[in-house]
């Protein structure tokens, strides 16, 4: 699609929102032609795009995606990707994320992958190596442990031993306003000086 000079800013602006300026061109182009004085386009385009941003920031737009983790079990313990790491690790990700885990285990012993908020109940054989895929959706926030049968005890999301944790989406934040919230303000903030800069010129300059 062919876009003006006049209109990169705002394409730079939502780089990912191709659809959503296609659209803003479209309605801007019909806009400008209704009555006069009209708006010019590039200043629709930009106040249109400075909402969509706004809006994609106070919605906290998620991209799902993969997310590969090798997790190890060495001794009693898990670890994240070798037997090095700290154990007893936590995996976040983000809602909607599919986590493609592959699961090693470097000892002799018999261990189990074994979650209750995600029915799984798989067995890791000594020197075997699993693949595990959770699809999570939003309806999973939260914080949801895994163990070893064998080598845990406990209940539910309890358990003490050879554990660790998947971390669906970020913990709780603070009440207070943060960036999003501010960067969000100040998007609207600036299409409404925009608008208001244009009339005003238009009231002093008339045609």
């Amino acid at each position: 699609m062919h876009v003006p000079a006049e209109y990169i800013n705002c394409y730079d602006l939502l780089a990912n929102r191709e659809t959503d300026v296609r659209k803003a061109l479209i309605w801007a182009s019909s806009a400008a032609t209704v009555s006069e004085p009209a708006m010019p386009r590039p200043v629709l385009v930009c106040l249109l795009a400075a909402a969509l941003f706004a809006n994609d920031l106070l919605a906290g737009r998620v991209n799902a995606g993969d997310v590969n983790r090798t997790l190890v079990a060495s001794g009693f313990e898990f670890h994240l990707d070798s037997a090095a790491a700290p154990a007893d690790p936590t995996i976040t990700i983000a809602p909607e994320d599919i986590l493609r885990l592959r699961i090693r285990n470097l000892g002799p012993a018999f261990h189990t992958f074994t979650m209750a908020h995600f029915p799984i109940d798989d067995p890791l054989a000594e020197g075997a190596t699993i693949f595990v895929n959770i699809t999570t959706t939003t309806g999973d926030v939260g914080k949801w442990q895994f163990w070893c049968t064998p080598h845990s005890s406990g209940s539910g999301e309890d358990h003490r031993g050879m554990v660790g944790w998947i971390q669906v989406g970020q913990p709780s934040p603070p009440s207070t306003p943060g960036f999003e919230t501010l960067a969000a303000i100040a998007a609207i903030g600036a299409a409404f000086m925009i608008g208001t800069v244009w009339g005003w010129s238009r009231r002093r300059c008339p045609r």
